[in-house]
């Protein structure tokens, strides 16, 4: 008997340590990106099977031989001119600077180099070995060697400011409309003229590939004509190899050269022909597309795009490679999804990614909690995620459509408009719960022990019980106005309104919620969301349109910022889950994998008995109902053992007893699995020779 009270006074005082925040590092190891959002494709070109494609915020270099594997240069804003400088070399003009990226047999872009952008750059455009930067009228010749940029000539001494294009080591000016002169590159970086060119009312040209295309209009008696003629260019001579001649009664009829290649020519119409015709060298058509279509011809193929991209005429189709990354919250893995297939991944040896499992479904895709969800109109199939797998949970028929919802354990909210529907479930078979009440925009559901929070973007949060088929308001909160946001984590509720994030204690469901603290968010930021996991709350925002995070811990009952973070551009809609010092962030088809040494250490001096590399960390929350979390550290691998004991030091129940690997671990523990009344209750880790105890409350 004095063996058992000696073991409980040695808990009394081992446990009487406070846990104090402590500062951590964040880096972010790597980012994958999935295939880019069509619906912000603003310009592309290809070349040597590489496809080239810009949106918001990255440069895609996706390769057609191999699966279309795509690799992004990630921007912090749209870049507005790039250009290629050969085979294996890209230069863009982001801001004020401009990037030179290269690419191995990898395909991986890296930065060589950057350099400050002259004042006034207009356009890059590739001459050979050399490129043209165009400052408005006028143009120099410029060399990238040695990770610098050199100035190698003025061409604008002999283009007067005229028009120029270019198709090494040719030069082709537009002195006066119908002069063409051709200049010929020469030692020295000097030009010198080798022949002329006069054309009657030229419309549109272009010079590619040692191709001069000229669209002009001319009239035949008292008939208007178009015509297009096609020259080849060699040995500085000018030879028409093709003329397609358009005839038009009323001279409506007008087309635009709209791209040139060596095998290709494309011509947009007007209202008469609102498409891009798409013709090879002998004047044969070869595809239409509709006329807001943009088209990159590039030697052998060409190239259409508006919210898909089109190789020779066949779709490539974005909407069947991976466009989006989704955490799931709690499980410390990630979804990566197309049209109807889904890859569960984690992150494995030395952070790389690894497939764990993978489905082929129709349906759209959900997560919601640590569940996944395929929905198929009014059908559901609910997914869970056990050892790694995807585990097909359930499958069940609602009466109607929604646009969104929310579901936990036997009960479905459904959101459609301003309407709020409740389905309860019995033997796998829903009923419709009586619910009336006003809202404007419902939006949001959590439930726990027969209550639930909802709110409404307009009118607050609600706090409801659930009797045999009705529900009882028990609770509210009116919003002021502006914006607002819930999440419940543990025994708290956390509101954000406007900047101002609340803090309440909710473990009694018979009792209001009762406020405990708050904070503010300082500076202009829109706030998009918050975030919550076993230990901490992320609240999410944007500032100056570049995603922001801020880590939230709860300690004896405060709200503590322990850090905010920002990203480069809009990564909305942002998810989240953590395992040991990682966080996986995903967003607007970017995945961030980020290291996080934020932790939580005792001031006791008895820690400083064990070895640093073991740990054992207060329960969280504490005090504690219905569930807490137990992390634990582990710097080898072997057997280990979690017991649970009362206050008079009575084993109550093994909690863990199995060999597990190094690093850290968490056990969730629930009254739900063990018959425990109120009170204080001890918990201890052995592993090897390491063994430490502590304290934690119950209150019911």
């Amino acid at each position: 008997m004095m063996v058992k009270y000696m073991f409980i006074l040695i808990l009394i005082c081992v446990l009487s340590a406070e846990l104090i925040p402590q500062p951590g590092n964040l880096e972010i190891i790597r980012e994958d990106f999935t295939y880019p959002n069509t619906n912000n494709l603003y310009c592309q070109d290809g070349y040597k099977n590489k496809l080239l494609v810009f949106t918001n915020n990255a440069l895609w270099l996706i390769d057609e031989e191999n699966d279309y594997e795509a690799s992004p240069i990630p921007f912090s804003a749209k870049p507005t001119i790039y250009s290629r400088i050969n085979d294996r070399q890209l230069i863009v003009l982001n801001g004020d600077t401009l990037y030179i990226y290269s690419w191995d047999s990898t395909n991986k872009p890296e930065l060589d180099f950057k350099w400050p952008a002259p004042s006034g750059l207009t356009g890059i455009q590739p001459f050979g070995p050399y490129l043209i930067f165009y400052f408005g009228t006028t143009y120099k010749l410029v060399h990238i060697t040695d990770s610098n940029v050199y100035y190698r000539s003025d061409i604008d001494i002999f283009a007067a400011g005229n028009p120029i294009v270019v198709s090494y080591p040719y030069i082709i000016v537009n002195t006066n409309n119908s002069l063409f002169k051709m200049y010929r590159m020469a030692s020295g970086y000097t030009f010198y003229m080798v022949n002329y060119l006069v054309i009657q009312g030229p419309q549109y040209y272009d010079f590619k590939d040692s191709i001069f295309a000229v669209y002009r209009s001319y009239q035949s008696g008292m008939v208007p004509m178009q015509e297009l003629n096609l020259y080849s260019v060699a040995a500085g001579n000018f030879t028409l190899f093709f003329t397609k001649d358009i005839f038009s009664v009323f001279a409506t009829l007008h087309y635009q050269l709209n791209g040139l290649s060596h095998d290709f020519f494309a011509l947009k119409g007007n209202y008469e022909d609102p498409y891009i015709n798409i013709y090879d060298m002998a004047g044969i058509l070869k595809k239409k597309f509709p006329r807001d279509y943009k088209v990159n011809l590039v030697n052998s193929k060409y190239y259409a795009y508006k919210n898909d991209i089109y190789i020779n005429g066949t779709r490539l189709g974005f909407d069947s490679l991976y466009s989006a990354y989704e955490s799931v919250p709690m499980t410390g893995m990630v979804i990566k999804y197309k049209k109807n297939d889904l890859v569960l991944m984690k992150y494995g040896l030395n952070d790389q990614p690894v497939m764990t499992d993978s489905i082929s479904l129709e349906g759209a895709v959900t997560v919601k909690g640590e569940s996944i969800f395929k929905t198929q109109g009014l059908n559901y199939i609910k997914f869970n995620i056990v050892k790694e797998k995807l585990h097909q949970k359930e499958i069940f028929t609602l009466p109607e459509t929604f646009v969104s919802f929310d579901y936990y354990d036997n009960y479905f909210f459904g959101f459609r408009d301003s309407l709020v529907k409740i389905f309860k479930k019995d033997n796998n078979i829903f009923s419709t719960v009586t619910f009336s009440t006003s809202f404007r925009k419902p939006w949001k559901v959590f439930y726990r022990d027969s209550c639930f929070y909802l709110s409404d973007s307009t009118k607050g949060i609600h706090k409801y019980r659930f009797g045999i088929n009705n529900t009882t308001k028990i609770w509210e909160r009116e919003w002021p106005s502006g914006s607002f946001d819930f999440a419940v984590l543990n025994n708290y509720l956390i509101v954000r309104e406007n900047s101002k994030i609340l803090l309440f204690y909710t473990a009694n469901n018979q009792a209001d919620p009762v406020i405990l603290d708050s904070l503010t968010i300082p500076g202009q930021v829109i706030f998009t969301g918050l975030i919550t996991t076993n230990d901490f709350i992320y609240l999410k925002g944007l500032t100056n349109n570049n995603s922001a995070l801020w880590k939230i811990k709860i300690i004896e009952g405060r709200l503590i910022v322990l850090y905010d973070i920002s990203f480069n551009g809009n990564l909305e809609p942002v998810s989240l889950t953590e395992y040991g010092e990682r966080i996986i962030l995903t967003g607007n088809g970017v995945n961030y994998l980020i290291k996080d040494t934020t932790n939580m250490i005792s001031n006791s001096e008895n820690e400083f008995l064990f070895p640093e590399t073991y740990s054992l960390a207060q329960n969280y929350p504490n005090p504690f109902n219905p569930t807490t979390v137990i992390s634990y550290g582990l710097q080898v691998p072997g057997r280990v053992t979690l017991k649970l004991f009362d206050l008079l030091g009575n084993e109550i129940a093994v909690l863990v007893d199995e060999e597990q690997s190094a690093g850290t671990h968490e056990y969730k523990l629930s009254t739900k699995n063990y018959k425990l009344s109120s009170g204080v209750y001890f918990y201890q880790l052995r592993a090897g020779s390491f063994v430490s105890t502590r304290k934690m409350v119950l209150i019911k």
